[in-house]
Formats: C-alpha cells, sequence, structure tokens
C-alpha cells in the first residue's frame, strides 16, 4: 500500500496539459458560488431581523392611530387629517391626544430609523450577479434594500412633518383662545380662564384615562401626561427621533452602492434623495441639514459616473459648499438641535473635499478634447481652492505677484481649520495624477503644466531646488513623500532624458532621506512625523526603468524606433532592479527585469548578453520561488527570447563566444521545456523564437576566428528546426543567407554554394519576400538577377504592411 501511495501521482498531474487558463476559471467559479452561500445567509438574517422589526412598528402603528381616533392611517399616506374645530374642547381634546401619544411617537421613530439603518447597512450585491442569485424570496425589485429604505425614509419624515403640523395647529388654537379671552374679559379675567382651563384640562385627563383601564398603555400613557405640558413634546425636533444627516448618509450610501443595479424606480437616486433632504431642512426638520459628509458622498457619486457632465456636477456642489459658507460667514450657525449629535460637521469645504472634487477628473474622457477639457475643468477647482484660502484680505490671489507663492510661504493658506502644510499636497498631487492619465502624448504643454503644478504648491525656487542633484535634503514639513512618488512616475513617462535625470535627483533625495530615517530615531528632534521607511516605493524604481528603456525605444502606435542606449543607462538600470529584487518578491517584479533586459539589448555593448543572462536567471529564481511561472508565461518566452537577442548584440560589438553562449542557452531552454511536460505545439512555438535568435547571434558574429563555429552552430539549429517541425518564416532565412557571408573569408565559393541552398529552401517552403531577395542580392548577385518570380515561392508569405506603406 505504501510503495503504490508513493508511485501514484497526485490527482492534478494527469491532467498537466489541461490548459491554465480554464483551471483557473474552474477555481474562481467554485470560489464566487460559494461567496454567493456566504452572501445569501447573511442578508437572510439581516431581512428576518428587519421583518420582525416591521411588524413590531405595525403594531405601533396601530395603536398611534386609535390614540389619535383616527380611523384608518397608512404609513404612506402624504397627510393625516384629525378633525378640528374652534372652541377650548377641540384644543384640549387636541393638545391630549399629543400628550398621550408622545411616547408612542418615540417609539415608532426609533423602529423606523432602525429599519431604515438595517436595509441600508444591506451591502450590494456584486456585479457578476443576478438579482435573482440572492433575492429567491421577494422577486419583486421593490424589495432591494434602497428601495426599501429610501421607503420608510420617506415615511419617518411625513410622521414627523404630521406631528410638527398638530403641534402648529395646537399652538395656534391656544393663541386664538387665549387672545379672545384677554379681548373679552380682560387682564384679570385672563388669568382667571387660565386658571380654570387648566383645572378643566387635569379635571378630564384623570376622568377619561380613570373610567377606561382596559389597556396598561393607556394608564402608563395617563400619568405620563399628566406630568407633562405641550413644551415638552419635542420628538418630532430631537436628532434622536428624526431622520438627521447621519441617517440620511447612511441612506445615500446605499443607494450609491447599489446604483450598479436595474432600478424600476426612477424617483430612487442619489440626487433625488439629496434634494429631499434639502426641502425636508427647509421644511422644518433641523437635524436634516447636509453636512460636510453628505456632499462628500454626493461628490463621490458624481465621480464614480465617469462622464465629464456629472463630474462638473461635483464642481457646482462645490461652489454651493463655498456659498454657504460665506452666508454663514456673516452670523453665527445655529446649531443647538444638533448640539448632541458628535458626528456633526459644519457645511465647510476643507482640503479633502477639494481634493475629492480634483480628483473626480481623473480618466475622465475617451477622446483627446474631452480629456484635455477634464484637465483644465480640474485645474480651475485648484484656482478656486487657492482663492478660497488666500480670501481673508492677506493676498488678493495666489497667482497675483510674478513669484508665485508657495504653500510653505504663504501661512494664509494653513490657517482654516487645522490644515496643514502636507495636508495641502493631496489636491496638487490628485492634479498631477490626472496629467499622468492624460499623458505627455496628447499634451504638447506636458512639462509646463507638471512643472506649473509644483510651482504653485512649493514655490519656483523650492522647485528648482529640489530637482538640482545637490547635497540638499527634502523638507519633510511641506512635502509629501506621496506627492514625490507621482512626481517621478509623471517626469518618468516623458521619455526625455533631461526628464528622466530629474526623477533620478528627486528619487536619489528620497533614497537619502530613508537611510537618514534609518539611522534616526522614530520621531524627530522637531516632532514631525518620521520619513516612512518603505520609500521610495518599488514603483518608483519601475518608472524611471520603464522611461530609459522607452527614451532610446520609441514604442509608438504604429512603428517602434530603436536608439542606441548609453551603457550607463543600463547599468544604473540594472542596479534600480536589484534594489527592487532585494524587497518583498512580487510577480510585478517580472515586467522591470523584462524592461531591463531589452535595455542592455538596445545597447551596443559587449556585456549585453551576459548581463542579460544574469537577469534572467534571477526572474526566474523569484518564479520559481513565487510558483507563479503559469500566470505570466507569455513575458517569460519574450524575456527568453530577449536575452537570446542580446547575444546577437553581443557578438556585433565582438564579444568572444556570443554564438556559443546563445546556443547553450538555447538548448538549457529547450531542457527545461522538456521537464515542464509543455505540449508539443507550445514547445514549437517557443522554440521557433529561441532558434531564430540564436542564428540571428550568429549571423551578428564579428570575430574572424569564431565565423567558421558560428556558421556551424547556425547550420546545425536550423537542422534541429526541421527536425522538430517548427514553423519556418521569412525572418529565418533573411539571418541564414547572412550566416552564408561568414563564410566569403575563407571560402567564397562556399558562401555561394549555401546561399544558393539556402535561398531554394525559402521558395520550397513559399517564404520568399522583399528582405529576402535584398539579401540575396548582397550574398550572391548573380542568383539574384536570375531569378524569376514566382507565385507558390512567396506563397505562406503572411500579409503584412509593407515597408513602403
Amino acid at each position: 500500500s505504501s510503495s503504490s501511495s508513493s508511485s501514484s501521482s497526485p490527482p492534478w498531474s494527469k491532467n498537466m496539459d489541461q490548459d491554465d487558463s480554464v483551471r483557473s476559471k474552474n477555481m474562481s467559479f467554485q470560489k464566487h458560488r460559494i461567496h454567493k452561500i456566504s452572501i445569501s445567509r447573511s442578508v437572510t438574517k439581516k431581512i428576518q431581523r428587519l421583518d420582525h422589526l416591521q411588524k413590531e412598528l405595525e403594531h405601533w402603528m396601530n395603536i398611534y392611530r386609535e390614540q389619535m381616533g383616527v380611523d384608518s392611517m397608512d404609513m404612506m399616506e402624504k397627510t393625516m387629517i384629525i378633525p378640528i374645530t374652534d372652541g377650548t374642547d377641540n384644543a384640549m381634546h387636541l393638545q391630549e391626544k399629543l400628550l398621550e401619544t408622545e411616547e408612542i411617537f418615540r417609539k415608532i421613530c426609533i423602529l423606523l430609523r432602525q429599519i431604515i439603518a438595517g436595509w441600508s447597512w444591506i451591502k450590494p450585491i456584486p456585479r457578476h450577479y443576478t438579482t435573482t442569485d440572492l433575492w429567491q424570496n421577494d422577486q419583486e425589485e421593490n424589495s432591494l434594500p434602497p428601495i426599501t429604505a429610501v421607503k420608510y425614509l420617506n415615511i419617518l419624515e411625513r410622521i414627523r412633518k404630521q406631528r410638527d403640523e398638530l403641534m402648529c395647529v395646537c399652538r395656534q388654537q391656544q393663541e386664538q383662545e387665549k387672545s379672545k379671552i384677554n379681548h373679552l374679559h380682560g387682564h384679570s379675567s385672563s388669568e382667571k380662564s387660565s386658571t380654570n382651563l387648566l383645572k378643566w384640562f387635569k379635571d378630564k385627563f384623570a376622568m377619561t384615562y380613570h373610567e377606561d383601564k382596559h389597556e396598561s398603555l393607556e394608564h402608563e400613557n395617563s400619568q405620563i401626561s399628566e406630568q407633562m405640558k405641550l413644551g415638552d413634546l419635542i420628538a418630532h425636533k430631537s436628532i434622536d427621533f428624526t431622520a438627521n444627516a447621519r441617517l440620511y448618509h447612511a441612506v445615500l450610501n446605499c443607494v450609491c452602492q447599489w446604483r450598479h443595479m436595474t432600478l424600476k424606480s426612477d424617483e430612487i437616486s442619489a440626487e433625488s434623495l439629496f434634494a429631499a433632504m434639502k426641502n425636508n431642512y427647509e421644511g422644518g426638520n433641523p437635524n436634516a441639514k447636509p453636512d460636510l459628509k453628505i456632499y462628500h458622498r454626493m461628490i463621490e457619486y458624481y465621480k464614480e459616473s465617469e462622464t465629464l457632465v456629472d463630474v462638473m456636477k461635483g464642481v457646482e456642489l462645490l461652489k454651493e459648499m463655498i456659498n454657504l459658507r460665506e452666508k454663514d460667514a456673516n452670523h453665527d450657525l445655529d446649531i443647538s438641535e444638533s448640539i448632541h449629535d458628535v458626528n456633526f460637521d459644519p457645511c465647510r469645504p476643507t482640503i479633502a473635499t477639494f481634493t475629492l472634487v480634483v480628483s473626480a477628473f481623473h480618466g475622465i474622457g475617451s477622446t483627446a478634447e474631452v480629456k484635455v477639457q477634464a484637465l483644465d475643468a480640474a485645474d480651475e477647482v485648484l484656482n478656486i481652492m487657492e482663492e478660497f484660502y488666500s480670501s481673508n484680505g492677506a493676498i488678493s490671489s495666489i497667482r497675483s505677484s510674478k513669484e508665485l507663492p508657495s504653500v510653505s510661504d504663504n501661512q494664509n493658506l494653513i490657517t482654516e481649520g487645522s490644515t496643514s502644510r502636507l495636508e495641502m499636497c493631496e489636491p496638487y498631487r490628485a492634479m498631477l495624477q490626472n496629467l499622468i492619465a492624460v499623458g505627455p502624448k496628447l499634451l504638447g504643454d506636458y512639462k509646463i503644466r507638471v512643472d506649473d503644478i509644483m510651482e504653485r504648491l512649493l514655490g519656483k525656487h523650492s522647485f528648482e531646488k529640489l530637482i538640482i542633484d545637490d547635497d540638499s535634503l527634502i523638507d519633510r514639513k511641506s512635502l509629501d513623500h506621496l506627492l514625490l512618488h507621482d512626481l517621478i512616475h509623471a517626469l518618468a513617462i516623458t521619455n526625455e532624458k533631461s526628464h528622466i535625470n530629474q526623477a533620478k535627483v528627486i528619487l536619489k533625495k528620497m533614497e537619502i532621506m530613508r537611510d537618514v530615517a534609518l539611522s534616526q530615531s522614530a520621531t524627530t528632534r522637531t516632532g514631525s512625523k518620521p520619513w516612512p521607511l518603505n520609500y521610495p516605493l518599488p514603483n518608483s524604481y519601475k518608472s524611471i526603468i520603464l522611461g530609459l528603456l522607452h527614451s532610446s525605444i520609441d514604442v509608438d502606435d504604429e512603428t517602434s524606433v530603436r536608439k542606441v542606449a548609453p551603457v550607463e543607462d543600463a547599468i544604473y538600470a540594472t542596479e534600480l532592479l536589484d534594489t527592487i529584487l532585494m524587497t518583498k518578491p512580487s510577480m510585478r517584479n517580472v515586467y522591470s527585469c523584462y524592461r531591463v533586459i531589452r535595455l542592455w539589448g538596445a545597447t551596443d555593448s559587449e556585456d549585453a548578453g551576459r548581463k542579460g543572462e544574469e537577469i534572467l536567471g534571477k526572474m526566474m529564481k523569484g518564479l520559481l520561488i513565487n510558483k507563479d511561472q503559469h500566470l505570466v508565461t507569455d513575458l517569460v518566452l519574450r524575456a527568453k527570447q530577449s536575452t537570446l537577442e542580446n547575444w546577437s548584440v553581443a557578438a556585433a560589438a565582438g564579444a568572444p563566444g556570443a554564438a556559443s553562449n546563445a546556443f547553450n542557452l538555447m538548448e538549457r531552454m529547450h531542457e527545461r521545456l522538456m521537464e515542464e511536460n509543455v505540449n508539443d505545439d507550445r514547445r514549437r512555438k517557443e522554440m521557433a523564437y529561441f532558434y531564430v535568435a540564436v542564428i540571428r547571434a550568429c549571423a551578428e558574429t564579428v570575430l574572424e576566428h569564431e565565423k567558421e563555429q558560428a556558421l556551424d552552430i547556425a547550420l546545425e539549429t536550423y537542422n534541429k528546426m526541421i527536425e522538430e517541425s517548427v514553423v519556418l518564416s521569412p525572418f529565418l532565412f533573411v539571418q541564414l543567407m547572412k550566416c552564408c557571408q561568414l563564410a566569403s573569408s575563407s571560402s567564397h565559393d562556399k558562401a555561394i554554394k549555401l546561399s544558393k541552398e539556402v535561398f531554394q529552401a525559402a521558395c520550397m517552403n513559399g517564404l520568399v519576400n522583399r528582405h529576402v531577395l535584398f539579401v540575396l542580392k548582397q550574398v550572391n548577385c548573380h542568383l539574384f538577377e536570375s531569378y524569376e518570380k514566382k507565385p507558390e515561392h512567396s506563397a505562406n508569405v503572411k500579409k503584412v504592411i509593407h515597408l513602403d506603406d
């Protein structure tokens, strides 16, 4: 039994040839199924609890209806009519009912608030689930949490408004009765009437509720009402019983989170809820005033729409907040009704508000015109912010002077509330990210815009000092490390050497700040926050590596122009890569390894092949440790191919043994593919690239004493391709034709004979194109002149865009 179990393979090893994507999809399906079950159970428990609360609410609503003397009162009714006529008896009767039902009204309000909060806290269904996946008990869409939460919120507002109207009617009747008595009997008789009225009221209460004792609740309410006065009925105004800003925020957040669901009711939207909140505040609910959280959530709602029209609505909300602040500045805010709300925030824009609005324009637009419009609109928000924080009379405008004032120099920008200098970096950082999203290809003034943002933040002199390679340190009090990280990326993507050099300077200073933080204690002597030890981030290094690569290889949508990269850039990029690899292993490090390999291939250095092979070894080691090689199969293939092509660069530069080293590396790759049990189609596909790269390294050999060996390696490689039935290409025959020139120095006849055989093989395989004929003319001019073109000689040439086009 033990021997059989040890020799038997794991169950999944039998399907090693199965596509990796199929296995990952099956695992993903199982996870989603388990996730659906867990979500369904959680939602079911919450709904059961809410059903219990709704039944309890219905019970108390019936009691409230009976106590108020209303025959029918549906919770969805917009009005609740109670017969009221002039006269002392009716005024006392209404006051009696209001005092009697105060505790019931409070209980109803508490239940409504619990139900609204419960429905609002139900998390939204993931986008890839359908409504019927989890809503099986009630297929109607009206049972969705946002719709139900808004429905009960409207009930709470209506019952509060009805209660408020009844209180107003009761007060008006008392005032009318009081003025009538004063008019008929004078001041003395008025006092007597008031005394008699109060005595009648007490006698009426005692007689009514001592006679009817069939319910204990009525008895308790009668005892309470005897001790209460009309002025004590404040539940309809209290923050603890009405729909306050916190409750509106919960419902608004629920509606925004469920926006991906298709709702039949057009009335259920964030905009309609926000408008209703403002109307209810103006209509008498002092606790429904939109606060900072409400405005932020609405701005986020418009931000999530990802359209310029909706994002501009967020700008209008920002202007509305500024106008409200200017109105409130003339008189003190009356927040007596909300003094007990710990989450009450004055409606005043903060740095986080401006940052949120600026970041909302990130990635907006599908065309270049719309992207530029969004960028200009975000810049206008920055102007509004600068004017907002400098409008106290110290300076008329932040751009008024020739020398742009900086955040670190202008104290007016940091005296509003608890705003610090580092917080002021956030909106400028958001603007920098907007610039990065648009990119230098669409913006002719991209670098000017980047410089303008930094100069407005730091000042021109401070920014110039930041990008100069000197021994100065970064001012930690006025410059955020996150902003510097984005600034490096913004400079690197320009693919301009001068801008990349500025990014290198900033990276160097960030490394110095990190080393200083390591040598010091947790806090500095000044008590400021220490420099984070994980900065600069690996992505900062990766941005510079990518910029160095693209500065040598101009990547465009249609063409890719290759330049000779300085060896110093490749050495510097290798040092950055070593720093990246010292951190926690990550699958994304493979991209950086591949880019540095290509950067070495863009040089004309003899070390291109050796350095590329070293980096490839580090990359493969990391993939084996993380066991995620199958996730980046295509990238690993390109990295291997680029490493082999680097040996052709080394061979052209005169590196000894370049062709043989390329051949040996190709053999090791072939053995690795055989060990991995890769299917034949994939192996032939990968080896086709590797074989051609080796033959190209042979063709580029310039050392005289290695040309003969390089020719033998090229022919041996070609024979391997034929034996393994690898797909051939015209580029292969171009390189083989160049290899024929390796024999020209020792034997011209041999070169002519080989070129003829290679060209005949190209004709037989139908792979003759202009490139093959061009090289043939250089190697064997006589054969080129005598050749007659035939369609079958180019039958297998792929239809590609001609070089002339």
